[in-house]
Protein backbone atom coordinates (compact mmCIF):
# COMPACT_ATOMS: atom_id res chain seq x y z
CA UNK A 1 0.00 0.00 0.00
CA UNK A 2 1.45 3.34 -1.04
CA UNK A 3 1.94 6.16 1.43
CA UNK A 4 -0.35 9.17 0.94
CA UNK A 5 1.39 12.51 1.39
CA UNK A 6 0.08 16.04 1.53
CA UNK A 7 2.07 19.04 0.39
CA UNK A 8 1.02 22.49 1.66
CA UNK A 9 1.18 24.97 -1.22
CA UNK A 10 2.24 28.20 0.49
CA UNK A 11 2.39 31.86 -0.47
CA UNK A 12 4.59 34.50 1.11
CA UNK A 13 3.57 37.66 2.92
CA UNK A 14 3.39 40.98 1.12
CA UNK A 15 6.40 42.45 -0.61
CA UNK A 16 6.93 45.16 1.99
CA UNK A 17 7.32 42.59 4.79
CA UNK A 18 9.95 40.75 2.78
CA UNK A 19 12.09 43.86 2.46
CA UNK A 20 10.82 44.51 -1.04
CA UNK A 21 10.46 47.66 -3.09
CA UNK A 22 7.83 49.13 -0.77
CA UNK A 23 10.03 48.79 2.33
CA UNK A 24 12.83 50.96 3.66
CA UNK A 25 15.44 48.22 3.44
CA UNK A 26 14.76 47.38 -0.23
CA UNK A 27 15.81 43.72 -0.36
CA UNK A 28 18.92 44.21 1.80
CA UNK A 29 18.14 41.14 3.90
CA UNK A 30 18.97 37.81 2.19
CA UNK A 31 15.81 35.95 1.27
CA UNK A 32 17.03 32.62 2.66
CA UNK A 33 16.66 34.20 6.13
CA UNK A 34 12.97 34.90 5.45
CA UNK A 35 11.62 31.51 4.38
CA UNK A 36 9.39 31.46 7.47
CA UNK A 37 7.39 34.48 6.29
CA UNK A 38 4.49 32.63 4.70
CA UNK A 39 0.74 33.20 4.89
CA UNK A 40 -1.99 31.34 6.77
CA UNK A 41 0.18 29.05 8.90
CA UNK A 42 -2.43 28.78 11.65
CA UNK A 43 -5.14 27.90 9.13
CA UNK A 44 -2.96 25.07 7.80
CA UNK A 45 -2.54 23.74 11.33
CA UNK A 46 -6.31 23.38 11.57
CA UNK A 47 -6.43 21.35 8.36
CA UNK A 48 -3.28 19.33 9.07
CA UNK A 49 -5.16 17.51 11.83
CA UNK A 50 -7.88 16.43 9.38
CA UNK A 51 -5.27 15.38 6.83
CA UNK A 52 -3.57 13.14 9.38
CA UNK A 53 -6.90 11.60 10.34
CA UNK A 54 -7.52 10.80 6.67
CA UNK A 55 -4.24 8.88 6.47
CA UNK A 56 -1.96 11.50 4.94
CA UNK A 57 1.54 12.26 6.15
CA UNK A 58 3.33 15.58 5.73
CA UNK A 59 5.34 15.64 2.51
CA UNK A 60 6.89 19.09 2.93
CA UNK A 61 5.86 22.57 1.86
CA UNK A 62 5.81 23.82 -1.73
CA UNK A 63 7.17 27.37 -1.66
CA UNK A 64 5.78 29.98 -4.03
CA UNK A 65 8.69 32.39 -4.01
CA UNK A 66 7.38 35.63 -5.56
CA UNK A 67 8.57 36.06 -9.12
CA UNK A 68 9.99 39.53 -8.41
CA UNK A 69 12.12 38.13 -5.61
CA UNK A 70 13.20 35.07 -7.59
CA UNK A 71 14.45 37.33 -10.37
CA UNK A 72 16.40 39.31 -7.80
CA UNK A 73 17.86 36.13 -6.30
CA UNK A 74 19.20 35.14 -9.69
CA UNK A 75 21.14 38.41 -9.79
CA UNK A 76 22.28 38.71 -6.16
CA UNK A 77 22.10 35.29 -4.54
CA UNK A 78 22.30 32.88 -7.43
CA UNK A 79 24.12 30.26 -5.34
CA UNK A 80 21.31 30.28 -2.75
CA UNK A 81 18.53 29.51 -5.27
CA UNK A 82 18.30 25.73 -5.53
CA UNK A 83 16.00 24.18 -8.13
CA UNK A 84 14.25 21.18 -6.55
CA UNK A 85 13.10 18.27 -8.68
CA UNK A 86 9.39 17.53 -8.92
CA UNK A 87 8.61 14.53 -6.71
CA UNK A 88 4.84 14.40 -6.37
CA UNK A 89 2.97 11.29 -7.49
CA UNK A 90 -0.63 10.29 -8.13
CA UNK A 91 -1.58 9.41 -4.53
CA UNK A 92 -0.31 12.75 -3.22
CA UNK A 93 -2.37 15.77 -2.23
CA UNK A 94 -1.52 19.42 -2.81
CA UNK A 95 -3.27 21.57 -0.22
CA UNK A 96 -3.75 25.34 -0.51
CA UNK A 97 -5.13 27.16 2.54
CA UNK A 98 -4.86 30.65 1.05
CA UNK A 99 -7.15 32.44 -1.37
CA UNK A 100 -5.75 31.63 -4.83
CA UNK A 101 -4.52 34.88 -6.47
CA UNK A 102 -6.19 34.35 -9.81
CA UNK A 103 -6.93 37.98 -10.67
CA UNK A 104 -5.13 40.04 -8.01
CA UNK A 105 -3.12 42.20 -10.38
CA UNK A 106 -6.35 43.24 -12.12
CA UNK A 107 -7.76 44.84 -8.96
CA UNK A 108 -6.90 48.58 -8.91
CA UNK A 109 -8.25 49.41 -5.45
CA UNK A 110 -6.25 46.61 -3.82
CA UNK A 111 -3.13 46.68 -5.94
CA UNK A 112 -0.98 48.22 -3.23
CA UNK A 113 -2.00 46.35 -0.10
CA UNK A 114 -4.27 43.38 -0.73
CA UNK A 115 -2.63 41.31 -3.44
CA UNK A 116 -0.96 37.93 -3.04
CA UNK A 117 2.32 37.72 -4.92
CA UNK A 118 2.45 34.97 -7.53
CA UNK A 119 5.51 32.91 -8.33
CA UNK A 120 4.53 32.37 -11.98
CA UNK A 121 6.35 29.04 -11.97
CA UNK A 122 5.15 26.00 -13.90
CA UNK A 123 3.59 24.28 -10.89
CA UNK A 124 1.59 27.34 -9.82
CA UNK A 125 0.37 27.92 -13.37
CA UNK A 126 -0.90 24.33 -13.53
CA UNK A 127 -2.83 24.64 -10.27
CA UNK A 128 -4.29 28.09 -10.87
CA UNK A 129 -5.11 27.08 -14.42
CA UNK A 130 -7.19 24.21 -13.06
CA UNK A 131 -9.08 26.66 -10.83
CA UNK A 132 -9.80 29.04 -13.68
CA UNK A 133 -12.85 27.02 -14.72
CA UNK A 134 -14.45 27.81 -11.34
CA UNK A 135 -14.07 31.59 -11.26
CA UNK A 136 -14.88 34.63 -13.32
CA UNK A 137 -13.09 36.59 -10.63
CA UNK A 138 -11.20 35.70 -7.46
CA UNK A 139 -9.68 38.68 -5.62
CA UNK A 140 -9.68 40.02 -2.08
CA UNK A 141 -12.74 42.17 -2.77
CA UNK A 142 -14.81 39.91 -5.05
CA UNK A 143 -15.32 36.22 -5.68
CA UNK A 144 -17.56 35.47 -8.66
CA UNK A 145 -18.19 31.86 -9.62
CA UNK A 146 -18.69 30.32 -13.05
CA UNK A 147 -20.29 27.19 -11.59
CA UNK A 148 -23.46 26.52 -9.62
CA UNK A 149 -27.14 27.25 -10.16
CA UNK A 150 -27.82 30.36 -12.22
CA UNK A 151 -30.16 31.73 -9.54
CA UNK A 152 -27.86 31.13 -6.57
CA UNK A 153 -27.19 34.55 -5.04
CA UNK A 154 -23.90 33.40 -3.52
CA UNK A 155 -22.23 32.98 -6.90
CA UNK A 156 -21.14 36.63 -6.88
CA UNK A 157 -20.01 38.10 -3.56
CA UNK A 158 -18.33 41.45 -2.95
CA UNK A 159 -16.48 41.66 0.36
CA UNK A 160 -15.45 44.54 2.58
CA UNK A 161 -11.73 45.17 2.35
CA UNK A 162 -10.46 47.50 5.08
CA UNK A 163 -12.24 46.10 8.15
CA UNK A 164 -12.39 42.36 7.71
CA UNK A 165 -14.11 40.51 4.88
CA UNK A 166 -17.79 40.65 5.73
CA UNK A 167 -20.16 40.39 2.79
CA UNK A 168 -20.87 43.79 1.24
CA UNK A 169 -22.95 42.80 -1.80
CA UNK A 170 -24.64 39.66 -3.10
CA UNK A 171 -25.09 39.78 -6.87
CA UNK A 172 -24.58 43.57 -6.70
CA UNK A 173 -27.28 43.94 -4.00
CA UNK A 174 -26.53 44.86 -0.36
CA UNK A 175 -27.56 41.91 1.84
CA UNK A 176 -30.35 42.57 4.33
CA UNK A 177 -30.51 39.37 6.36
CA UNK A 178 -26.88 38.24 6.54
CA UNK A 179 -25.23 41.20 8.26
CA UNK A 180 -21.76 40.47 9.66
CA UNK A 181 -21.48 37.26 7.64
CA UNK A 182 -18.72 36.09 5.33
CA UNK A 183 -18.10 33.12 3.04
CA UNK A 184 -15.70 30.19 2.91
CA UNK A 185 -14.84 28.15 -0.19
CA UNK A 186 -13.71 24.53 -0.49
CA UNK A 187 -12.70 23.09 -3.86
CA UNK A 188 -11.45 19.63 -4.75
CA UNK A 189 -9.98 18.66 -8.13
CA UNK A 190 -9.25 14.91 -8.24
CA UNK A 191 -6.57 14.98 -10.91
CA UNK A 192 -4.19 17.65 -12.14
CA UNK A 193 -3.01 16.03 -15.36
CA UNK A 194 0.07 18.22 -15.75
CA UNK A 195 1.23 17.21 -12.24
CA UNK A 196 1.15 13.41 -12.30
CA UNK A 197 -2.61 13.36 -11.63
CA UNK A 198 -2.29 14.55 -8.01
CA UNK A 199 -5.37 15.72 -6.16
CA UNK A 200 -5.60 19.46 -5.49
CA UNK A 201 -7.70 20.82 -2.63
CA UNK A 202 -8.01 24.49 -1.73
CA UNK A 203 -10.01 26.07 1.08
CA UNK A 204 -10.12 29.75 1.90
CA UNK A 205 -11.99 32.88 2.85
CA UNK A 206 -11.55 36.26 1.22
CA UNK A 207 -9.08 37.39 3.90
CA UNK A 208 -6.59 35.75 6.25
CA UNK A 209 -8.75 35.86 9.38
CA UNK A 210 -11.71 34.47 7.46
CA UNK A 211 -9.52 31.66 6.10
CA UNK A 212 -8.42 30.75 9.62
CA UNK A 213 -11.95 30.58 10.99
CA UNK A 214 -13.23 28.68 7.97
CA UNK A 215 -10.55 26.01 8.41
CA UNK A 216 -11.41 25.91 12.11
CA UNK A 217 -15.10 25.44 11.30
CA UNK A 218 -14.34 22.59 8.91
CA UNK A 219 -12.24 20.84 11.55
CA UNK A 220 -14.76 21.28 14.36
CA UNK A 221 -18.15 21.18 12.62
CA UNK A 222 -17.76 19.77 9.10
CA UNK A 223 -14.82 17.32 9.07
CA UNK A 224 -16.90 14.95 6.95
CA UNK A 225 -17.10 17.58 4.19
CA UNK A 226 -13.32 18.01 4.11
CA UNK A 227 -12.84 14.24 4.08
CA UNK A 228 -15.30 14.04 1.18
CA UNK A 229 -13.09 16.55 -0.65
CA UNK A 230 -10.21 14.08 -0.30
CA UNK A 231 -12.02 11.24 -2.06
CA UNK A 232 -14.67 12.73 -4.38
CA UNK A 233 -14.25 11.32 -7.92
CA UNK A 234 -15.28 14.55 -9.67
CA UNK A 235 -14.31 18.18 -9.23
CA UNK A 236 -16.47 19.66 -6.49
CA UNK A 237 -17.12 23.03 -4.84
CA UNK A 238 -18.68 23.87 -1.48
CA UNK A 239 -19.53 27.39 -0.28
CA UNK A 240 -20.36 28.09 3.37
CA UNK A 241 -21.66 31.20 5.12
CA UNK A 242 -20.54 31.93 8.68
CA UNK A 243 -19.97 34.70 11.19
CA UNK A 244 -16.48 35.78 12.22
CA UNK A 245 -15.94 36.14 16.00
CA UNK A 246 -15.37 39.71 17.14
CA UNK A 247 -12.97 38.54 19.85
CA UNK A 248 -9.37 37.43 20.38
CA UNK A 249 -9.25 34.04 22.16
CA UNK A 250 -6.31 33.71 24.58
CA UNK A 251 -4.39 31.56 25.09
CA UNK A 252 -6.21 28.50 23.68
CA UNK A 253 -8.07 28.88 20.39
CA UNK A 254 -10.23 25.82 21.03
CA UNK A 255 -11.24 26.96 24.50
CA UNK A 256 -13.51 29.61 23.00
CA UNK A 257 -16.98 28.49 21.97
CA UNK A 258 -18.57 30.62 19.27
CA UNK A 259 -21.78 30.14 17.36
CA UNK A 260 -20.46 30.49 13.83
CA UNK A 261 -23.94 29.74 12.50
CA UNK A 262 -22.22 28.07 9.56
CA UNK A 263 -24.35 26.71 6.77
CA UNK A 264 -23.75 25.26 3.33
CA UNK A 265 -25.23 27.52 0.66
CA UNK A 266 -23.77 26.05 -2.53
CA UNK A 267 -22.67 22.52 -3.40
CA UNK A 268 -21.63 21.87 -6.99
CA UNK A 269 -19.98 18.87 -8.64
CA UNK A 270 -18.77 18.49 -12.19
CA UNK A 271 -20.82 16.34 -14.53
CA UNK A 272 -19.23 13.54 -16.53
Amino acid sequence: MSVKRYFPFVYFVKDRDLGGKKSRVAYKRPFFTQLHKVRDGLAREEIAALSYEAGYIYGGAILNIPDSIRQLLKKREDDSLIKAKERIIQDDLILLCTRPPLHDMEEPECREKRIILRSNNKLEKSLLGALDSFFYRCTRSQIKLKVGSKNNQYKDIVFKVSTGADIKYLNSTPPTVIKDRTAGYLISIPKIKKLNNVRFVTLFGAGGTETLWFCHILRKEFPHVFKQALICPKSQLWVFLFTVPQITPEPFLDSYTHNFDAKLVLNWSKRC
